[in-house]
């Protein structure tokens, strides 16, 4: 807002873009898109969201600022928890990561659950584990080193890989279903 001359403001507004969906403290197996609300790239809970299928936008679970206000809309998700994720996120994006979830758990870990990777197929559905503390560059170029060595080119898997984890510095565990 500025003044013009004595009797004119000028106000200036700017519709907030849904970045993502919050859609909960934590993810179920049974969980559907049906209670989402839409939030902006600073992790502000601004609207209820139509249902989407799985995939449209990426859906963030985790516990807001103020869990004790009960009224959802106008809250916040804790910005530097969230902006640390949103770091590692558009890393991931870079390097062609699509990204499907966010789980923000307690005690400062998090997971990330791939959709999608034009460069690394085998990503598909895999939780990326990681915490607080880690560098987003530092997670991508550990995760980057530690796929073509775990998984070389032509090779194939006999079991599917079900997470990578991230939260022991530059030691990358792999854990695979049974």
């Amino acid at each position: 807002m500025r003044k013009v001359d004595e009797h004119t403001l000028l106000v200036s507004v700017v519709e907030r873009k849904p970045f993502a969906l919050w859609c909960g403290d934590e993810f179920l197996p049974t969980s559907t898109l049906a209670s989402c609300w839409f939030i902006d790239d600073t992790g502000f809970i601004f609207d209820r969201a139509p249902v989407f299928s799985p995939g449209v936008y990426f859906e963030i679970y985790g516990k807001r600022e103020n869990e004790e206000q009960e009224a959802i809309l106008r809250s916040l998700l804790p910005p530097e928890r969230f902006s640390l994720a949103l770091a590692f996120i558009q890393e991931l994006q870079r390097d062609q990561i699509i990204p499907l979830r966010l789980f923000m758990k307690p005690e400062g870990e998090y997971g990330i659950v791939v959709n999608s990777s034009e460069n690394y197929p085998v990503l598909r559905g895999v939780e990326l584990l990681f915490k607080d503390e880690q560098n987003a560059s530092t997670l991508l170029k550990n995760l980057s080193f530690a796929i073509p060595a775990q998984f070389p080119l032509g090779s194939t898997t006999k079991k599917k890989l079900h997470y990578i984890d991230l939260r022991f510095g530059n030691k990358v565990f792999f854990g695979f279903e049974k």
